[in-house]
């Protein structure tokens, strides 16, 4: 009789996974890893708080200041020349070491051109016998007023005039008179009012000069 065959045992059947049972295994899958990620992150936090908190415990190094920016100076504000215009009174001593006193109504336009009168007969008032200023120029840069005063009478010598504008006191100084025989004299300017003018020293007698019947007339 024949002697039967032996076969291995065969394996148990395997079981087959659904789609489901894989996709659920696979969504388990990704939360355990970002579980793991996140206490991973939790740690590094936790150490470099700790880290922070001993940076603090031994004190912040203080940081030195910026040093402040310096700026260049601005220019300062150009003046308006018109501003000059108005009533000056002139005063100063002439080459022969007498004092003398002048009273000049400036007309000074925005270009710095200079015209205008001098009360050169004294009397207080304006007429055609005082002085006319003529080829005046105020430099803006510099601020030196440049004139010349002109007589009626052809036979007197023109004077040149030359003074600084000091802003600050609002008068003219460094001034000097000029003609072509040479210096003249120096001489100072400040504002003044027509009242001034007419109660000038010698302004009564000047006009009295002047007066029908005066010694001066006709």
């Amino acid at each position: 009789m024949p002697t039967p065959t032996s076969y291995p045992p065969r394996p148990p059947p395997q079981r087959l996974v659904s789609p489901a049972e894989e996709h659920l295994q696979h969504l388990q899958s990704t939360v355990a890893l970002l579980k793991a990620a996140e206490a991973e992150s939790a740690e590094e936090s936790e150490r470099l708080a700790g880290a922070m908190a001993a940076t603090i415990a031994e004190g912040v190094p203080e940081l030195p200041e910026p040093e402040p920016e310096l700026l260049p100076p601005l220019p300062p504000v150009p003046m308006n020349p018109a501003s000059l215009t108005g009533l000056w009174r002139a005063w100063g001593s002439v080459q022969n070491g007498g004092q003398t006193e002048e009273f000049l109504q400036l007309d000074v336009r925005v270009s710095g051109r200079v015209s205008g009168m001098v009360d050169s007969d004294g009397d207080g008032v304006w007429s055609e016998d005082d002085c006319r200023i003529a080829s005046g120029l105020f430099n803006g840069a510099s601020n030196i007023v440049r004139f010349v005063q002109i007589y009626a009478a052809k036979e007197l010598l023109d004077v040149r005039w030359t003074a600084r504008y000091d802003k600050a006191t609002d008068t003219f100084t460094d001034g000097s008179w000029m003609t072509d025989d040479g210096p003249g004299g120096v001489f100072s300017m400040e504002r003044t009012t027509e009242e001034q003018m007419l109660n000038r020293e010698g302004a009564d007698a000047a006009r009295e000069m002047k007066s029908p019947g005066g010694a001066g007339a006709g």
